[in-house]
């Protein structure tokens, strides 16, 4: 049994949220690696909850899918061909 408390089912029996979409294809979260390496995981969602914060969730190599920190939240600029970090409201 998972005891991850970010993982949207734990967070779904606890009724805060209140609906899930799909997220824009340029988000991206974004992780430091113990190199300095950074390296960036797609967007898959965005969870709206019951106080009216949007949540935004990535999925792991097996499915499961678990909310993210807003503060690692980047959009990639396909143009500039680099990521920023946008404003995020939430």
């Amino acid at each position: 049994m998972n005891t991850n408390t970010n993982l949207i089912n734990n967070n779904m029996d606890e009724g805060s949220f209140v609906q899930i979409m799909p997220a824009p294809s340029n988000l991206y979260a974004r992780y430091l690696g113990s190199i300095s390496r950074t390296t960036y995981a797609p967007i898959v969602c965005i969870a709206l909850l019951n106080d009216g914060t949007a949540r935004y969730c990535v999925s792991d190599d097996i499915g499961n899918i678990r909310v993210i920190d807003n503060r690692q939240v980047y959009k990639y600029d396909d143009k500039k061909k680099e990521f920023t970090s946008p404003t995020i409201i939430g």
